[in-house]
């Protein structure tokens, strides 16, 4: 495997671009002015998917620096930068901020199993699985939230070197395609076994159906990996590359598209939904580093394009938050012709190059992890106010230069070991013990909290109306003789008075349980809600692909029909909650 040099000096692999470090800062601070919350950088968010861009860009650049006919030589050498890179500043950040949220937060469970799916590169999937909604104000209170995007990027890490690497080889081999089927029929195996025990294909599946489509998600990058092993390359080399980069990024864009409308948490958290932002930066990667790859009509536009891009890319973060598709994709776009057009001597690379602004993103890495969990923890406390900002920021700036200063940078010039896969061991055995770590204060953690151990008569009446609260576990099943007790006893067993105010639903339902037993209390006040994929909807929006994602819930309004026929009193109230998103009814036939 060749790669020739670039045609200039200015784009050489070897050379370093301070506009790259530049454009991190542009990146980090955007999500930080985002992240301190009100509405002066609407869609700064975005700045994470500036990130995106740059990883793509620099990861086949680091590619294409390491040429090798090996593939173990290759991913070696590969996975050990990236643990080097990414791994030290994480340990840290999480091993700190776990115990500091611990004592501000009486129940940091969320948190910290967040944290632990983050050290292993899974946060984005916990979060999904979790129904997460990242715009969300109970979203801010997880200390580890942003380290969806380290999952992303590491996932994105998991296949795009191989798959790189596939384009280029000349030798063909049929073992992973092999290798596939067989996982293929086990896990069909796995399926039948789940129906023939439970009734249903995906119930011994983690997060069953939904986690199934979670997880198949990933399956198409993956199975490129056979497809393109099995089949010879061309001596066209790197253009094999950027088809096949091309044609999946198209892919995950218009998968991006559709679903984020319709199932968000999928499209903004999953790694194939995000794989044509790190799609995109590669492409530009082997369009300006790729030898001989070069479109002269836009090479004669390039010099012309920096300044227009620059201010349509700072523009773009002041989209709102309605227009997050849109401004996604020109965030994305623009950060790509930005990279292709800065030179030095343009206004906009000056800017870029400024040694503050450089300072800033060399720290942007460990400054992006700590951003969070200062605001967290302030969140906790004393709040974020216009008089808190100064020092919010100080205390951001400042275990962010320390995490850079005395972790980040030694530990990645540091030598681990004497073999690269020495390095990756060690990597994960720093891993495993940090997560244990965690599990400890997964498990003890709450008893940390200063509420506990300094109680005030405030804290006192939050802890014992937390005990108070009736835990209710939502799923897709309908357990007739458990929601005809919740609807017609209470928490001590016995008879609801009279009149009753009922509430049905999907989870969206359960929020108003409370809420109506105080202000209603002379009501006695029942519930029988399920998991969100059910719900009382529609009778017409039931048909047999329904069936398939609902399992057996297409039971529940039958039961819900049956039990207010028979219990419905005069002076009852009857109240229905939803995400009405999924409960669309089909149109009903209009009266002539």
């Amino acid at each position: 495997m060749r790669f020739g040099p670039a045609s200039s000096s200015h784009n050489h692999p070897s050379q370093y671009r301070p506009d790259i470090d530049g454009l991190r800062a542009l990146a980090v601070i955007a999500v930080i002015i985002n992240h301190f919350g009100g509405n002066s950088l609407t869609s700064g968010y975005l700045g994470v998917d500036i990130f995106f861009v740059i990883s793509g860009y620099v990861i086949s650049a680091s590619l294409m620096r390491q040429p090798s006919d090996n593939l173990k030589e290759l991913l070696s050498g590969f996975y050990a930068r990236r643990v080097k890179r990414i791994l030290p500043a994480l340990l840290l950040f999480v091993a700190i901020i776990s115990p500091l949220i611990c004592l501000v937060n009486p129940r940091p469970e969320d948190s910290i199993n967040t944290g632990l799916f983050a050290l292993l590169g899974a946060s984005n999937g916990y979060l999904h699985q979790q129904a997460t909604n990242y715009f969300a104000a109970s979203t801010q209170l997880n200390a580890f939230t942003h380290t969806w995007s380290l999952g992303v990027e590491e996932q994105f890490y998991l296949i795009y070197p191989i798959i790189f690497w596939l384009c280029l080889r000349n030798n063909p081999t049929r073992k992973p395609l092999a290798i596939t089927i067989i996982v293929g029929f086990a896990l069909l195996l796995f399926l039948l076994i789940s129906r023939m025990m439970t009734g249903h294909l995906f119930d011994l599946f983690p997060g069953h159906f939904e986690g199934f489509i979670a997880t198949a998600t990933y399956l198409w990058p993956i199975l490129l990996i056979p497809i393109i092993a099995s089949i010879r390359a061309s001596k066209k080399g790197i253009k094999n590359a950027f088809i096949l980069l091309a044609t999946l990024s198209g892919l995950s864009l218009a998968g991006f598209l559709y679903f984020y409308p319709i199932k968000q948490a999928s499209a903004y958290f999953l790694m194939p939904a995000r794989f044509w932002e790190l799609g995109a930066g590669s492409l530009l990667s082997i369009l300006i580093l790729g030898s001989n790859f070069r479109i002269k009509q836009i090479e004669r536009l390039r010099k012309h394009m920096a300044m227009p891009a620059f201010t349509g890319l700072i523009l773009s973060l002041f989209l709102p938050v309605e227009q997050a598709r849109l401004a996604t994709v020109l965030v994305v776009t623009l950060t790509c012709i930005l990279i292709y057009s800065l030179k030095p001597g343009n206004p906009v690379h000056s800017l870029l190059t400024n040694k503050y602004v450089i300072s800033i993103g060399i720290i942007s890495y460990s400054l992006y992890l700590w951003h969070w969990g200062v605001l967290a923890i302030s969140r906790w406390t004393i709040g974020i106010h216009p008089w808190t900002i100064p020092i919010q920021i100080s205390i951001m700036l400042a275990t962010a230069w320390a995490s850079y200063r005395y972790i980040e940078a030694p530990m990645r010039k540091a030598t681990w070991a004497v073999s690269r896969s020495q390095t990756i061991g060690i990597g994960f055995g720093l891993m495993v013990a940090t997560a244990a770590f965690l599990g400890v204060l997964s498990r003890w953690g709450s008893a940390l909290a200063l509420d506990h151990l300094f109680p005030t008569s405030r804290s006192a009446n939050y802890l014992q109306g937390a005990e108070r609260f009736q835990h209710v576990l939502l799923h897709n099943k309908t357990d007739n003789q458990g929601m005809l007790k919740t609807l017609n006893t209470d928490s001590s067993g016995l008879e609801l008075a009279r009149p009753r105010f009922y509430i049905f639903g999907d989870s969206h339902s359960i929020h108003y349980l409370e809420a109506i037993k105080k202000s209603l209390p002379k009501l006695g006040v029942g519930s029988a809600s399920v998991g969100w994929g059910c719900g009382y909807i529609s009778p017409l929006d039931i048909n047999g692909q329904t069936k398939r994602w609902m399992a057996d819930c297409e039971k529940y309004p039958q039961f819900v029909d049956n039990f207010l026929a028979k219990n419905l009193r005069p002076g009852d109230t009857v109240l229905v909650g939803h995400r009405w998103k999924e409960k669309r009814a089909i149109s009903i036939p209009k009266k002539r």
